[in-house]
């Protein structure tokens, strides 16, 4: 969580930088769909994880000369954990959790009229609440298995901006590239995102 805000902290600094004065700065929302799951089961037996089909969260941009930009953002999901692990496989895993990403991006805009492609790229840090753990020892509860962990991604993505500097709207895909942190495994994370820019 720490990480987290700083993260934001730096994001609301940059924005409110004196030498931004004169370029033009957006605010939205982007939502869509993720085509693949936040996480991997890791060592949990016959385990599963169901991503819910929708990511949302707030975004900000600065637009410089020449089709340049940066964008910070927040990304919202939720996803399923179940399974069973143990002796026997007697815990039975059946737990909720939340991931935050927050993507800093450097975009670059094609020529074009009402519609211009865009490609981006940059860093992503993941923050995963309730996640289940592997399984070490026999236990009573399976809530002792949850944990919270953090972990650093690299972005890539692309798609086109419809619209006029007042309003546009910017469908695309994201692919990230998150590491193995702690126990939970790397994975490979594509979205499809609608962002509404104002």
């Amino acid at each position: 969580m720490k990480n987290s805000l700083v993260l934001v902290g730096l994001s609301l600094a940059l924005f409110h930088s004196p030498s931004l004065h004169g370029q033009s700065v957006g605010i939205g929302i982007k939502a869509g769909v993720p085509l693949t799951d936040v996480l991997q089961p890791g060592a949990i037996t016959r385990a599963k994880v169901d991503t819910t089909r929708l990511a949302i969260g707030p975004v900000m941009e600065v637009r410089f000369p020449f089709g340049l930009g940066i964008e910070v953002g927040a990304l919202y999901k939720r996803f399923r954990q179940t399974g069973q692990t143990g002796p026997r496989d007697l815990t039975v895993i059946d737990q909720s959790g939340r991931s935050w990403e927050f993507p800093v991006l450097a975009k670059v805009r094609l020529p074009g009229v009402g519609i211009r492609p865009y490609v981006e790229g940059g860093f992503s840090y993941n923050r995963l609440t309730d996640i289940v753990k592997p399984f070490q020892a026999a236990i009573a509860n399976p809530r002792d298995l949850v944990n919270s962990i953090g972990r650093p991604g690299f972005v890539m993505g692309g798609g086109i901006e419809i619209g006029s500097r007042k309003l546009r709207l910017q469908p695309g895909l994201r692919w990230t590239r998150y590491n193995t942190s702690s126990f939970i495994p790397s994975v490979n994370s594509i979205d499809f995102l609608v962002g509404l820019m104002f």
